[in-house]
């Protein structure tokens, strides 16, 4: 009876379509707690099969093949019955180690003329991308749509785990976590302007997503700083896997952490790290390359706003405060940078830093170039940080002289350059 049953089981974790893997594993976790070993065995299956099924799909040339699958399977099924999965969680890198093997022996046997002459064309490009300052990244061997799928249990692992979940959550996130990082590779000395070739695809945005749910909810931060690290390190390099893990950090880690002053203050150890990486600082001149990684680390893109700046989390901001200053003096100069800051000032919880504010971006506005004031639609936030000002701080405001003149200051220099919504402004606001 109990092999019928793993048979089933099993025909959903290797079934054809991914979606099926998705649902037997969600399945198999809400049973984890009755299942017991059961369950590891069949996390080990979706690890191998991850490998297996790379490899079937090379053996088929790339192209889908029900039937050539089935052969994979019959293997690994061989396996589960005969409780050789049992036990230990079997690691990534061997599943990788097993996968490249087999992909290896197929394509040495099947490889054609033509693929042959595609492979060294490619390994062509490849060497003139690294002339042209673009880093390679590894391939994984193993299918990540597999254990994409098949580890999707891990965000209610995460938020909801049982006692048997304390030793087998850590494993997972570490496992896949070596999985990415393996993958990207990092600038030598001198290659300051190296990119990583590529953009992530889902699966990497998936893992990094993970990660970052996980660290929030971590009570130590030194196994934190053993994920945001590494991450941070790839630097402008690798800019869109750092950019989707610092959305993903507020989008997804704020969202699910359970302990806002313990959240904040690893935002700050993140802040306060990647401002103290040499990739990190800003250079002379109109454009730096860490310019856009600015404004997602401080949580200032659209998405990451649309969370952090709900009143909920006004605590985290008021934490972050001296973070935030010290942010300002290095990219507060860029036009780009701040645009999407003053956007956030105009949130629930950015005003909280609006008072403080006023007279920095006061101080940098005539710094700011025309063509670049226009393309970041600079006159518009500007005037909606002044009138979310005069609404929240007035007091303040007509109070503070110094507070004053930092906004009586910004919004002339507004006017001058004829802002309409800032010429609107100025008829309800004090005159100087």
């Amino acid at each position: 009876m109990r092999n019928e049953i793993l048979r089933l089981v099993f025909d959903g974790i290797t079934d054809f379509y991914y979606k099926t893997i998705l649902q037997t594993m969600g399945n198999a976790f809400f049973r984890r707690s009755r299942l017991g070993e059961t369950f590891d065995e069949l996390v080990n299956v979706v690890i191998l099969w991850s490998a297996l099924r790379r490899a079937a799909d090379r053996d088929a040339g790339y192209q889908a093949s029900r039937a050539l699958l089935e052969k994979y399977k019959t293997t690994l099924f061989r396996r589960l019955i005969a409780d050789r999965l049992r036990g230990e969680s079997i690691p990534l890198h061997r599943a990788q180690l097993l996968a490249r093997r087999l992909v290896e022996r197929i394509s040495r046997r099947t490889m054609s003329e033509g693929e042959k002459r595609m492979r060294n064309a490619r390994q062509e490009f490849r060497q003139e991308q690294e002339r042209d300052r673009k880093l390679r990244r590894e391939t994984s061997h193993l299918d990540t749509e597999v254990l994409r799928k098949g580890f999707g249990f891990l965000p209610l692992m995460i938020t909801e785990p049982i006692s048997q979940d304390q030793e087998r959550l850590p494993r997972y996130i570490a496992e896949l976590f070596e999985l990415e990082m393996c993958t990207l590779p990092r600038p030598a000395s001198g290659q300051d302007y190296a990119e990583i070739e590529g953009t992530p695809f889902d699966s990497d945005r998936w893992i990094l997503s993970r990660v970052a749910e996980f660290i929030s909810r971590s009570r130590s931060r030194e196994a934190a700083w053993n994920y945001y690290r590494p991450i941070l390190e790839l630097g402008p390099a690798g800019r869109y896997w750092v950019e989707d893990f610092l959305q993903a950090w507020i989008t997804r880690g704020l969202v699910v952490s359970t302990d806002r002053v313990a959240f904040s203050v690893l935002l700050t150890d993140i802040v306060e790290y990647a401002l103290s990486l040499p990739a990190w600082q800003p250079r002379k001149g109109p454009w730096s390359p860490a310019e856009p990684l600015a404004v997602d680390l401080m949580g200032l893109r659209d998405m990451q706003t649309d969370v952090l700046g709900q009143a909920q989390y006004n605590s985290v901001i008021a934490a972050m405060r001296p973070m935030f200053e010290r942010w300002a003096k290095q990219w507060l100069g860029f036009e780009s940078v701040a645009a999407w800051f003053c956007r956030f000032l105009v949130t629930e919880s950015g005003r909280i830093l609006l008072p403080w504010r006023l007279t920095q971006l006061a101080d940098r506005l005539s710094s700011f170039e025309q063509r670049e004031w226009q393309q970041h639609h600079l006159g518009d936030f500007l005037t909606d940080v002044l009138d979310a000002s005069w609404k929240s701080v007035r007091n303040d405001i007509e109070n503070q002289p110094p507070l004053r003149a930092a906004f009586l200051r910004l919004l002339t220099d507004l006017c001058a350059k004829q802002v309409p919504s800032a010429l609107q402004l100025r008829s309800k606001c004090p005159k100087s």
